[in-house]
């Protein structure tokens, strides 16, 4: 007579307690993974107004005030799949975020600050800064920055 073997119904509960420790882990690192990609998509879609801003500065030795002094659309014309609308202020590019993406951030983040660096070195082109920037002394940077999202929920190249 062969005996059939198998799994005992505790080892069963020990593989079920084992894939659920590693889905707590896991869900809330892939949780910030998508909100990372989310946030990133409006930086790549503000090209067009880095590049507005950096020819008014070339142009005029100053920063632009507003979207209509930079030569651009009004705010809400810049929109996309995760931002609502997109604001020059003062040199510095705010991002508005979607109520959808803000409400999955832990703290109800709603904005992403670009602020152009002052480079001595380089008077014709711009390098820009996102997020909180704290490894860039204050003066440095142009504008206010509006960042209300966690360091940890920005793309890598902001943190």
């Amino acid at each position: 007579m062969q005996k059939t073997r198998g799994f005992v119904f505790i080892e069963l509960m020990f593989v079920i307690a084992i894939i659920g420790i590693l889905a707590a882990v896991a869900l809330p690192a892939y949780q910030d993974y998508v909100t990372r990609a989310e946030v990133a998509e409006p930086i790549t879609a503000t090209v067009e107004m880095r590049s507005a801003v950096n020819e008014y500065y070339q142009a005029t030795g100053r920063y632009p005030i507003n979207n209509e002094e930079a030569g651009l659309a009004p705010p809400t014309a810049y929109r996309g799949r995760y931002f609502i609308a997109t604001y020059v202020d003062q040199g510095a590019i705010h991002i508005e975020l979607d109520p959808t993406v803000s409400n999955r951030t832990r703290n109800n983040g709603k904005w992403l600050s670009l602020r152009p660096i002052k480079n001595p070195l380089s008077v014709t082109n711009l390098t820009w800064s996102c997020g909180n920037a704290s490894h860039f002394a204050p003066e440095q940077l142009i504008g206010t920055n509006k960042t209300d999202l966690q360091d940890q929920l920005l793309p890598s190249n902001c943190r």
